[in-house]
């Protein structure tokens, strides 16, 4: 028990710091978009952006848009609403992992939250990908000519994976939950 509680200390800290340093990285990204050093990251494949398809079976890169504010905007709320399931995740996660340090590992508590992540990962699936994805390539092709934009929707892989992953938590959080009824059960047998 003492090595969970010894390694949840430390996997607390570090969801900790992403908890502050995910809403800053995604600000740092589209204030200083239009940056060489933000635009050699995107070439480099370090800010990872996939090519997004235009309307005339092309494809727009992110290093070759013309940034206008509005777009920016739009940018940045696809990105926000792309990471708010993973950063309510990584607070679910960092209070599963506080529990843990206390010694606190099967209770209906960290059922509760691990149930609250496997709907995290619907959510994420089902929502906020197709809308992040449908903002951003409004955002990319919103300064084009009038019959060159583009707003699209979609399902793919990833959204599969996803939905996998919640359906995997899901049922781990019923584990969770039988488990600390048996473990109050326990605590209660002389």
């Amino acid at each position: 028990m003492e090595s969970i509680k010894k390694v949840s200390k430390y996997v607390t800290c570090i969801l900790r710091a992403l908890i502050y340093l995910l809403p800053l990285a995604i600000i740092f990204h589209w204030v200083f978009l239009e940056t060489q050093l933000v635009q050699s990251w995107i070439k480099q494949g370090f800010i990872v952006h996939g090519p997004i398809s235009d309307t005339m079976g092309g494809y727009i890169h992110f290093s070759n848009v013309k940034w206008s504010v509005g777009a920016k905007l739009f940018g940045f709320l696809s990105s926000a609403i792309r990471a708010l399931p993973v950063l309510l995740g990584l607070c679910y996660l960092q209070q599963i992992f506080s529990n843990y340090q206390r010694g606190e590992v099967f209770n209906t508590i960290n059922a509760q939250y691990y149930k609250k992540l496997g709907i995290l990962f619907f959510i994420d699936a089902l929502l906020a990908k197709p809308i992040s994805d449908l903002l951003l390539t409004w955002a990319v092709t919103c300064n084009n000519p009038s019959g060159m934009k583009l707003i699209s929707i979609g399902f793919g892989t990833d959204n599969r994976a996803t939905l996998i992953s919640g359906l995997l938590i899901s049922t781990i959080s019923c584990v969770m939950y039988e488990a600390s009824k048996l473990e109050q059960k326990q605590k209660f047998t002389i």
